[in-house]
């Protein structure tokens, strides 16, 4: 089927243009014009058109809503599901390619895997790599020492993982740490990303301390996800092995925004 849409806002990455353009099949097949032979048109007059989006720091089995999980069994089911809303609330706001930094039980790989044409594309990690009691070690994959951490990496490509993640630091949302502790150490993790490497897949590392950041990125990491204490002799490392920084704004954000909540549920763990 084609379709024209009409009078439309269109982003041509540098500013709005108002312009007609024909999606035939899920094709854009002429920009600009009017199409005589369209099947239908739609008047988008007020509406924006901009290129799909993409969120390049996702954890789709996690919950935004602290108390999501209150009275919920947690399992690859529930996990699924919760996935799956995340995802089509993403898609909803414009966002079209998500990489998944780091699922339990293998959802994100499984979603990637299933093709499914109402969700965003994935670039799955399946399980991070974290130290045994480390970031994010309940759901992730622990490893300790250089050939376990080759040994994970290549645990998680087996399953299909296109990005190897790793944690480098400890952070806000564990108990008991803090984002200044050195988790994985430089030589863990440049085993893990000569493994992903040799496969031709990135690699990224939640480091958010000075010290965890710069052994990440002489590592050879691909990107530094959070990189929030980096000090001017992190950034001339990163300059130099051309390493990418994710900000990932947007966490701490909602970590102020639900302060309350977030520190009585974090104050209960450790009780």
């Amino acid at each position: 089927m084609k379709v024209e849409y009409q009078n439309a806002q269109v982003f041509d990455g540098h500013k709005f243009v108002k312009q007609n353009f024909t999606v035939e099949n899920g094709t854009f097949t002429a920009v600009g014009t009017n199409n005589q032979s369209a099947d239908q048109t739609v008047d988008l007059t007020g509406y924006y058109v901009t290129p799909g989006l993409i969120n390049a720091h996702t954890h789709i089995t996690l919950a935004a809503d602290p108390h999501y999980w209150d009275n919920k069994e947690q399992n690859a089911v529930t996990k699924t599901v919760l996935a799956i809303q995340n995802l089509k609330e993403s898609l909803t706001v414009g966002v079209t390619f998500v990489r998944d930094v780091g699922s339990t039980e293998d959802v994100d790989l499984n979603l990637m895997k299933s093709h499914l044409s109402d969700l965003p594309g994935i670039v799955a990690s399946g399980s991070a790599l974290s130290m045994t009691g480390g970031h994010g070690a309940k759901g992730g994959l622990e490893v300790d020492g250089v050939d376990e951490a080759r040994k994970g990496a290549r645990t998680v490509l087996k399953k299909g993982a296109k990005n190897v993640k790793v944690m480098a630091t400890g952070g806000v949302a564990t108990p008991g740490e803090t984002p200044y502790d050195v988790q994985l150490s430089e030589d863990e993790i440049r085993a893990a990303v000569v493994e992903a490497h040799h496969k031709r897949f990135p690699t990224a590392a939640h480091a958010q301390g000075t010290e965890g950041i710069k052994n990440a990125v002489r590592a050879g990491i691909d990107s530094v996800e959070h990189a929030i204490f980096m000090d001017d002799e992190a950034v001339k490392l990163m300059k130099q092995y051309g390493t990418v920084v994710v900000p990932t704004l947007v966490a701490p954000r909602a970590i102020m925004k639900n302060l309350k909540n977030f520190l009585t549920l974090w104050s209960r763990k450790l009780v």
